[in-house]
């Protein structure tokens, strides 16, 4: 338990581009196939890259397959498409999804054209005392990322909960992390 926050055991991330996070998510929190060994063969080039991009791949999930250990992502851009992301909206998931995660991530709250719409979509899937990890911008809205300007009373008002941790202007971004009460 971190922070107060039960482990979890099903993620799902938000936005995950070229599925590093939800990589990420299964090496630390769910130690799928071979843990935190691919840590090891990676090199920093615009962003975190794998050196052997086969390793990482070992221990993945599929879409269509809902362990009690699964890590899967969503992502708008048809090139993100993955065994384990779904190509999707991330205000439109699928309807079986419904109370299915212990945990919900994303750094792309910024780039809904309806934050509120996308806030009560997030809460569906995550069950009752979940939590939410949000990465969110502070800075203007832009075409790329309309909704701009969060404060952390912004987050606190989409996503009421309990506010675990805060910190701001960490990686260019705002993160907090909330637990959902249970009813």
């Amino acid at each position: 338990m971190r922070l107060g926050v039960p482990e979890p055991k099903k993620i799902l991330c938000l936005g995950t581009r070229n599925g590093r996070e939800v990589d990420i998510f299964r090496q630390v929190f769910l130690g799928r196939g071979i843990g935190r060994l691919p840590q090891l063969f990676e090199v920093k080039k615009f962003g975190w890259r794998p050196l052997v991009p086969w390793f990482e791949r070992l221990g993945r999930n599929k879409l269509d397959v809902t362990s009690d250990r699964t890590a899967i992502g969503v992502e708008i851009n048809p090139h993100g498409q993955r065994s384990d992301v779904l190509v999707a909206s991330f205000d439109e998931l699928p309807p079986q999804w419904t109370s299915m995660f212990d945990l919900v991530y994303s750094n792309s709250l910024d780039q809904s054209m309806n934050p509120n719409r996308s806030a009560r979509e997030w809460l569906r899937v995550l069950k009752p005392g979940g939590t939410i990890i949000v990465g969110f911008d502070g800075r203007q809205p832009t075409d790329s990322d309309p909704t701009g300007s969060l404060v952390i009373g912004d987050i606190s008002s989409l996503f009421p909960g309990n506010l675990r941790f805060y910190e701001e202007n960490h990686s260019n971004y705002h993160d907090a992390i909330i637990t959902i009460p249970t009813a």
